[in-house]
């Protein structure tokens, strides 16, 4: 049976795909977020996208939002450039409906109820999974629109690597690593150092340059302690500056101090031959240290501790039960005085998946208990039949919140502790191709949301009073041909306030993104182009910003067996667009970087 292999999969190369035996090729193959458990991207009942490792080194991109850019439900709003405060909305959803986790550890800022995924290090990054639609089941808050995972690099093999590069708008990253690994142990080292000097951000302000600094570390150790038992510990650092405009403090030089830091250690073993059981603790840091002309203007510094006890249960040749607990809290350091600056949540979790030759099932519910709000009770069951050898429908139903942050909770003069959690319900149905040269699937959905948070004027006392309505269509195809493959990726989004009827701000309403790889020869070369149609910049509409295109190309040969030369052009054609009002966007850019790889 396709599950007791799977089940075996997850047991010998734990969830977190760190096995020794596990190649490469089906690495890239089996992911885990979406049910928490191992399992090939065919066999998820979740529209997921998958971006390797290959495609990072290929794609070279300088920070995280660019690598999503396009992908299909993922919109981008970014305030001018590198190391900019950026929003990233997936299905329609608010940018804080959005879970994102770097190496199972949940990421984000108390006080905000974002995470700025800008400052999390690209050269620090092995693979990307998202996971498209609600997951609150799984996860608690946050996962509306869905869930980003983010791994930090492992040991591939006994190397030392080191890379320099250069490019436009004195863009420099240098970068080193160190990997060791035996038949039981395995660490990687790696640290990363990303400076440019940036552009003017906000078209209104003075005409100076806003830089960008980012200096990071990551380390990844695993011991394999018997044939069923392993420990990891993973620890992923990022600090820096980042120079700023606003339109509110137009002839003030602002800037800020981020760290963004994310810590765990996970202990995987079966006490029996069917039972495997997980125990991590982890901790996540979001800091900034903010300054207007020099002098301190805030502090907002949050620690979020999590533990979390999982199990997996072969209760048949075609069932998995998983179930846990999670533990959060929550802590806020900040200059800005809060009337409560700590608070925990527990989360009890169940998940039964049932396989069969023609039909899979998934069936899953969570209730968590929260110091600020109580109880929320979220489910997800899903239902895929194979139509033919080719042909897989899927069908989907699932509920999901948004926790209120501090702010929303006790920000001085506009904060209100009696607010409720933003909740979601989300259909979808998918028809997805599983043929092996071209692969293709469509996805059609809509969420409902009830409760959104918002500032009405004139008081700007927050309070639950919008619902939205989003609509999707989603379609991708895949084709790989002796010399090339190609991806295309398209996104037709109606996300609406359900009762003004005005458009959801900063949400393009199309996206098209077409990749071309050439994969033969010395030269690997690659071609994107990402089309995205007009959105409006605020909730009355009133404010349009207009679609805009983008080319980039990239290439890369071998000098030798252990040196690689890489480079791009981003924005080939200099197109000028904003993605939020008065900010400007990177126009024509050029980067060459060279790679040292070996023993």
């Amino acid at each position: 049976m396709k599950y007791r292999s799977a089940l075996n999969l997850a047991i010998t190369t734990s969830i977190l795909f760190t096995s020794t035996h596990l190649a490469a090729a089906d690495e890239n193959n089996i992911i885990v977020t979406a049910t928490r458990t191992a399992q090939t991207a065919n066999d998820s009942l979740a529209s997921v996208t998958v971006i390797t490792k290959e495609q990072i080194e290929q794609q070279q991109a300088n920070d995280i939002p660019e690598l999503l850019n396009g992908i299909q439900g993922i919109d981008i709003s970014n305030n001018g450039g590198l190391g900019k405060s950026t929003s990233i909305y997936m299905r329609g959803t608010n940018a804080s409906q959005v879970l994102i986790l770097v190496d199972g550890i949940r990421m984000g800022s108390a006080t905000l109820g974002t995470v700025s995924l800008q400052s999390i290090p690209v050269s620090q990054i092995e693979r990307i999974e998202i996971v498209r639609g609600p997951r609150a089941s799984l996860y608690g808050s946050d996962a509306i629109g869905g869930v980003i995972q983010i791994f930090t690099k492992k040991a591939q093999s006994n190397n030392i690597n080191a890379s320099i590069g250069y490019g436009s708008r004195d863009t420099t990253k240098l970068n080193a690593g160190f990997n060791a690994r035996n038949e039981n142990s395995q660490l990687s080292l790696n640290i990363g150092y990303l400076q440019t000097n940036g552009f003017n951000a906000l078209k209104t302000s003075d005409p100076d340059k806003d830089g960008y600094k980012n200096t990071s570390v990551s380390a990844n150790y695993k011991r394999q302690l018997s044939k069923q038992s392993w420990l990891t510990a993973t620890f992923m650092r990022a600090e820096g500056n980042n120079q700023y405009d606003d339109s509110f403090t137009i002839s003030n030089v602002l800037d800020a101090d981020f760290v963004q830091q994310a810590t765990g250690i996970n202990y995987v073993f079966a006490p029996l031959k069917d039972w495997q059981m997980s125990l991590k603790a982890s901790q996540s840091q979001d800091k900034s240290d903010n300054f207007r002309n020099g002098v301190a203007n805030g502090t907002f510094n949050t620690t979020r501790d999590t533990l979390s006890w999982q199990n997996d249960i072969t209760l048949s040749d075609t069932l998995l039960l998983t179930a846990g607990v999670d533990y959060q809290n929550d802590k806020v350091d900040s200059t800005t005085n809060y009337d409560k600056k700590t608070r925990d949540n527990k989360g009890y979790f169940i998940q039964q998946q049932w396989f069969g030759n023609n039909n899979d099932i998934l069936a899953a519910i969570r209730l968590d208990d929260n110091e600020a709000f109580g109880n929320n009770t979220t489910g997800n069951i899903s239902w895929g039949t194979n139509l033919n050898n080719e042909l897989r429908l899927i069908s989907s139903y699932g509920t999901g919140f948004k926790a209120p942050t501090f702010n929303n909770l006790y920000f001085p003069s506009s904060g209100n502790a009696s607010i409720k959690p933003e909740k979601s319900e989300s259909y979808e149905i998918e028809l997805r191709s599983v043929a092996s040269t071209t692969q293709w699937a469509v996805n059609l959905y809509r969420t409902n949301i009830s409760n959104l948070i918002v500032y009405p004027a004139p008081t700007y006392q927050v309070t639950n009073l919008d619902k939205a309505r989003i609509d999707g269509l989603e379609m991708n195809a895949t084709l790989k041909q002796a010399d090339y493959n190609t991806r295309v990726e398209l996104t037709f989004l109606k996300p609406v306030n359900a009762l003004t009827k005005k458009v959801l701000p900063r949400r393009a309403k199309h996206s098209i993104k077409i990749n071309i790889d050439q994969n033969t020869g010395k030269w690997r070369s690659g071609m994107e182009i990402i089309i995205k149609g007009k959105r409006y910049d605020n909730t009355s509409n009133s404010i349009k910003l207009d679609g805009y295109s983008l080319l980039n190309f990239n290439t890369r040969y071998p000098l030798s067996k252990k040196w690689m030369l890489r480079g791009k052009i981003h924005n080939l054609l200099d197109s000028e667009y904003q993605t939020a009002n008065n900010y400007n966007s990177e126009g024509l850019g050029v980067y060459v970087s060279i790679h040292y790889s070996g023993n």
